[in-house]
């Protein structure tokens, strides 16, 4: 009797160290799937690791295009602007110069005025003399004296009226050139009065491109950032499956052990049911 209890409790033990045997294999290949599925999400967050990286690279490098264009930009409305105040400058010399020159007309016109008065003057003059020099000779012998000073003064007047032509003829061309120096002064005036517009429009144009092109830049330093914290933190989490990988392949291969020490276990159980059986009283 005690011979086969002993049989009965060695085939029991010899089943379960057969269905420990089976879980042990069971066991073991759940952990050579879940090593596997850790090495694929390992691979895939390596590339992801380094996919966010050339990311965060490529925005480092856009923000730094971002900054050298904010500062080209900066430098043209620098340059903008100085050119704008020297295009004012230039504008107020052209309208000074013009209204100089208009001065200067009015100052040519008065001289003209001063000048038709002497004409009338003289020609008045002259025919006074004219006159006189009529009843000089009338008078006669008594009238000569007389009649030498009218001459002189007949030809003085004529000399004064000859010289008076002479200078409306001047004041007219000055008239003339100071006339297309103003014509020419407004054009002037005109074109750097739309220059100074043009330059202000581009200025104001410049400012919006570099307000635009500086939240651009910021905005770009915010992603960089941003990417670098990803990458850190793809890189953690990286870590922590690399060692939860290695701690699978290791409990892998703990169950791998088990798992042959229970076939050599079922081995020996079933080598003494065998014997035992054989042993009879």
């Amino acid at each position: 009797a005690i011979i086969a209890d002993v049989i009965s409790s060695s085939s029991e033990v010899k089943n379960n160290a057969e269905h420990l045997s089976q879980l042990a294999i069971n066991l073991m290949n759940r952990s050579r799937q879940q090593s596997d599925g850790i090495n694929g999400v390992a691979s895939a967050l390596e590339e992801l690791s380094v996919s966010v990286s050339e990311i965060s690279e490529a925005t480092g490098k856009s923000s730094a295009h971002a900054k050298n264009a904010m500062d080209v930009v900066d430098t043209g409305a620098q340059s903008m602007d100085k050119s704008t105040q020297a295009t004012q400058k230039v504008a107020q010399v052209v309208q000074d110069a013009k209204q100089n020159i208009e001065e200067l007309n009015r100052a040519v016109v008065k001289i003209s005025n001063v000048t038709r008065t002497i004409t009338e003057i003289a020609e008045k003059t002259n025919l006074l003399a004219l006159n006189a020099a009529i009843e000089a000779a009338r008078a006669g012998e008594s009238g000569r004296g007389f009649a030498v000073v009218a001459d002189e003064v007949r030809s003085l007047a004529q000399r004064s009226h000859e010289a008076t032509v002479e200078i409306d003829d001047v004041l007219g061309k000055i008239q003339s050139g100071v006339q297309e120096a103003v014509t020419s002064m407004q054009v002037s005036v005109d074109v750097t009065e739309h220059s100074v517009s043009t330059a202000n429009n581009l200025t104001e144009k410049l400012e919006e491109i570099l307000h635009g092109v500086s939240a651009i830049n910021s905005r770009t330093q915010s992603i960089s950032a941003t990417t670098l914290q990803q990458t850190e933190s793809v890189n953690h989490v990286l870590s922590s499956i690399q060692a939860i990988n290695a701690r699978a392949k290791e409990a892998a291969s703990a169950t791998e052990n088990s798992q042959h020490s229970s076939e050599e276990m079922l081995v020996s159980l079933h080598e003494l049911v065998e014997k035992l059986s054989r042993f009879k009283v």
